[in-house]
């Protein structure tokens, strides 16, 4: 019988396995915290299956996916453990037989003697001594996947590991009470990963005429080609506007407007889709800085946020023509909703002082004109029925072409920044 053929899996299909991987930690440290210790047996495996896996055919997933997408994984921990690390006399060196450092070990500083190391350099950080022994942070993950039932139960195990193991801190053996650390910010690592993939804001200065309409109008719709994940603008039949957002694996998540819009004047929107801390999905839309539909789901969404590696369509959908609406588009932005505040204040005066400014200009789309981009680009090129107007002059109700005469307009939208 022929050997059966192993192939690389595809990038999104890894993402995927990472969040899967993410939220049986996130339960497991949950329920450890409350006092279920038979919950640590899983989280033996996914430490072992995230950071330090180096069999031929496998790497370990965490470590291996940061490197390909260009995320950091850096942490903060104290200096290594042992004799030579701590100022004592010499004759006290000799007599140590235990001493355990690097703890605490978090995503933000929190002491002054913390040390600012990339995983990998952790990984070979040398947390623990015991009996003129040093142990790495990488062998003590890899006991417990080896030893304790992360991968196998061992009918043996190493001497000085079982002396170790009767250690206690606060009712627990240290060495548990130290892979649980190690745990929650391998965690964070993952989560912070995923969130500087996948959370985003679409901020836009936009007029929408008064009109009917029959069916969904897209005002803006991305997809990741060959993937199920899509973001979707909707202006509704009943004038209400939807923001659809696709996951990697194909769930479906959405947020409606709850609140009458006079869509007629000017308006700054914001759209947010994020995973939080307990990743789930949050999703809002906000009308001129208040709050107009939310909505949380319990499972994460993951969306890769790159707008230069999506095919994109401004008032139309990507599925079919002549899906638009009658509206004006004056800005448009992509953002980082985990940016500072002073950062967010900013953008939210920039938007709303650029909807007072009669004499800006926009893209007035018509129900059969719009724009699109192709990956690798966010050049939004204009297609059909569309021209250039002033927002004072749209403001005013006037959706008339102004017919610019000799001023030159430009031939494509305004552009998402990012």
């Amino acid at each position: 019988m022929a050997s059966p053929l192993h192939i690389p899996k595809p990038l999104p299909h890894r993402v995927q396995e990472l969040i899967q991987s993410l939220l049986v930690l996130r339960d497991c440290i949950e329920h450890v915290r409350s006092g279920k210790l038979h919950h640590f047996i899983p989280i033996y495996g996914q430490l072992r299956a995230l950071l330090i896996e180096k069999s031929k055919k496998n790497k370990a997933l965490l470590v291996d996916l940061a490197s390909i997408l260009k995320q950091p994984m850096d942490i903060w921990c104290m200096g290594p453990a042992g004799p030579e690390a701590i100022p004592m006399p010499e004759e006290w060196k000799a007599t140590m037989v235990f001493n355990v450092s690097g703890f605490p070990v978090s995503l933000h500083q929190q002491w002054p003697a913390q040390n600012l190391i990339s995983i990998e350099n952790f990984l070979e950080h040398k947390i623990i001594y015991y009996d003129k022994q040093h142990y790495k942070t990488s062998e003590i993950i890899g006991f417990f996947a080896n030893n304790a039932g992360g991968s196998h139960y061992s009918t043996k195990i190493k001497k000085d590991f079982a002396q170790m193991l009767t250690i206690g801190l606060n009712g627990q053996p240290v060495l548990i009470n130290f892979l649980l650390q190690i745990a929650e910010v391998t965690y964070e690592l993952g989560l912070r990963v995923l969130k500087r993939l996948n959370n985003m804001e679409i901020h836009l200065a936009a007029i929408i005429a008064e009109q009917e309409t029959e069916g969904n109008k897209y005002l803006f719709d991305t997809k990741y080609p060959d993937t199920p994940m899509r973001a979707s603008i909707v202006l509704r039949n009943d004038n209400s506007i939807a923001f659809l957002v696709t996951g990697l694996d194909g769930l479906r998540t959405q947020v409606v407007t709850n609140r009458l819009i006079d869509l007629k004047t000017p308006h700054y929107l914001v759209f947010l889709h994020e995973i939080d801390n307990k990743l789930r999905t949050k999703m809002k839309i906000l009308v001129d800085g208040e709050t107009y539909g939310e909505f949380i789901f319990d499972t994460p969404c993951f969306f890769v946020n790159e707008l230069g590696v999506h095919v994109t369509y401004h008032n139309r959908s990507i599925d079919e023509e002549n899906t638009g609406a009658k509206w004006a588009m004056f800005s448009l932005a992509m953002t980082d909703p985990e940016g500072s505040a002073t950062d967010r204040s900013r953008l939210f005066v920039h938007f709303s002082e650029l909807l007072t400014d009669d004499e800006k200009s926009g893209v007035v789309y018509m129900s059969d004109g719009y724009s699109h981009a192709e990956p690798g680009t966010t050049n939004q090129e204009l297609v059909g029925n569309f021209f250039w107007s002033r927002l004072g002059r749209v403001a005013k109700g006037d959706w008339s072409d102004p017919k610019q005469g000799d001023e030159e307009a430009p031939n494509h939208a305004p552009q998402p920044t990012q």
